[in-house]
């Protein structure tokens, strides 16, 4: 048996175009309770006891839609937007082998722990290595090795409060090279409430930035990315 009291505030229910389509009732309290009237135990909601979460404001959001390139710097290599992506691409003579890379610096705070996510793209580069490098010591904290398409995700933890960077780089390769990236998430994870969803298939696809919403015990979860993704408190 399940009783639930729901207050007279109206939840608005969006569409993907965020159109209101209609509306959810607030709920207050919920209890199951057994066959007999005994409440089961993990199964009450009471809103009044809910912990308030703070939304943390990602360090860098970049969906790449605007003209800017999000402060990347490339070596032995153009940074441009292309078809609302951003690609790296080797720009010594086609007959000359090198390593051709961007970076992005980005400063962090002290005991914190940080997430960067990114969509990787293989156009013809060979394979990228991206890499968290502590720019106060030069040491590297974390690396991934990128050899195709897929949601690259690397976490990293800091002591102590300075710049950042994260590299992306290539080996030495001959001829026209590239690569691509796309929603560039760097978050603070220490007071978000976040979840990484794993699981899911499928194959990347860049370029896409539909959202989904859904509602969870009178709170909004919003839900990014088709194959993986992170999901947080959004009201």
């Amino acid at each position: 048996m399940y009783l639930a009291t729901i207050t007279d505030r109206k939840i608005p229910v969006g569409d993907m175009n965020d159109n209101i389509i209609g509306y959810n009732a607030e709920l207050y309290t919920a209890n199951d309770y057994s066959a007999f009237g005994a409440p089961l135990k993990g199964r009450k909601f009471d809103k009044t006891i809910c912990v308030p979460q703070t939304i943390v404001t990602p360090l860098v959001n970049e969906d790449f839609n605007g003209s800017s390139n999000a402060g990347f710097v490339g070596t032995n290599a153009w940074v441009t937007l292309q078809g609302n992506r951003l690609r790296v691409q080797k720009n010594t003579p086609s007959g000359t082998s090198s390593v051709f890379s961007a970076r992005k610096d980005f400063t962090v705070n002290s005991n914190s722990d940080y997430i960067v996510t990114f969509d990787f793209e293989v156009i013809s580069s060979g394979g990228v290595t991206a890499r968290i490098r502590n720019l106060n010591t030069n040491a590297v904290v974390q690396t991934l090795s990128l050899p195709a398409n897929q949601f690259a995700s690397l976490s990293f933890s800091v002591a102590t409060a300075g710049t950042y960077r994260l590299e992306l780089t290539t080996g030495f390769v001959n001829g026209t090279r590239s690569f691509r990236i796309d929603n560039l998430f760097i978050e603070e994870t220490n007071n978000t409430p976040f979840v990484l969803v794993t699981g899911l298939t499928g194959t990347p696809s860049m370029g896409k930035k539909e959202t989904t919403r859904f509602m969870v015990m009178g709170m909004r979860l919003v839900l990014k990315q088709e194959y993986l993704t992170r999901v947080w408190v959004d009201g």
